[in-house]
């Protein structure tokens, strides 16, 4: 019997998409402020820079978490192996 053992990317994938798309909603908003001079808005309009540059990130490492490899690992009766990017790095031997 082998049990796989992969990484939890969807749970942090979702959690760091629903972070990007209330950054972005809030992007969106603080914009619309400025151009409206809602809440004068106007006297703080260094404050994009900053949803922006959170934005980038949070964009950043949403891709990195979808599109990177990470370790994956196979516990059978006689070893354990792990592999990187579908290549074998290591086995361990349980007879040991």
């Amino acid at each position: 019997m082998k049990i796989e053992l992969k990484s939890n990317n969807k749970l942090i994938l979702t959690i760091t998409l629903i972070f990007t798309i209330f950054v972005t909603i809030a992007t969106i908003v603080y914009i619309f402020a400025i151009c409206l001079d809602i809440w004068n808005a106007r006297r703080c309009w260094q404050g994009i820079f900053i949803f922006v540059v959170i934005e980038i990130i949070a964009i950043t490492v949403l891709l990195v978490i979808k599109f990177c490899n990470w370790k994956r690992y196979i516990f059978s009766e006689e070893s354990i192996e792990v592999y990187q990017k579908d290549e074998l790095i290591d086995k361990v031997s349980v007879a040991d």
